[in-house]
């Protein structure tokens, strides 16, 4: 009888260590960010301009803040392909030119993000009135591993206050979609509830 209580024992405790191994080793998926551009009227950026490198930021550092992912970080991009001797000049916002450079990195997901229209609504009749900004962004992940955009999104945000500035409401815009944005993919991503929308 004592025999059989310390063999439970065993059982329960080797049941219970592979268990707690199992939830420690469950490793978080790599994602890239690649730069924001913009192709909105009156305010278009390409990657290499300040306020693309400012607005790529926030959306790493909102990937960050889910916990959800292990964000690769541009330097570490340019770094592999310069060690490769790679030139990656193409679309990036292109999805098959994204799949293949998350390829090449070893990321699982790629976070392509475009910012499709800004408007500033005047709060006032005044001649130098004050402004309410209004940003469109198109978001899409790629699955690197099938090779399909696995989540697209257009979103809309608009200001609450009114300002004399341009360029940091539209940043503090693009950071408001972003963490709305990445919150309900990861929802969408535990709950499987994500369908590949095509390949690429």
């Amino acid at each position: 009888m004592k025999s059989i209580n310390i063999f439970k024992l065993i059982l329960v405790t080797l049941i219970f260590f592979n268990f707690t191994t199992i939830s420690f080793c469950q490793i978080s998926p790599w994602i890239a960010a690649m730069d924001i551009t913009s192709n909105a009227y009156g305010y278009t950026w390409e990657n290499d301009s300040n306020i693309s490198k400012f607005a790529t930021q926030q959306i790493v550092d909102d990937l960050n803040k889910t916990s959800y992912f292990r964000v690769f970080e541009k330097s570490k991009i340019e770094s592999i392909l310069q060690k490769k001797k790679i030139k990656y000049n193409c679309n990036l916002f292109d999805p098959s030119n994204a799949a293949r450079l998350g390829k090449l990195v070893g990321v699982d997901f790629v976070a392509i993000v475009k910012v499709s229209s800004v408007s500033f609504i005047a709060c006032s009749f005044n001649i130098n009135p004050e402004n309410k900004c209004r940003v469109n962004m198109i978001v899409r992940i790629i699955d690197v591993n099938k090779g399909n955009i696995i989540y697209s999104t257009v979103q809309t945000e608009k200001s609450s206050q009114c300002s004399y500035e341009k360029t940091r409401p539209i940043l503090s815009l693009i950071n408001i979609i972003g963490i709305r944005v990445f919150s309900d993919f990861i929802d969408k991503l535990k709950k499987k509830k994500l369908k590949y929308l095509y390949f690429v």
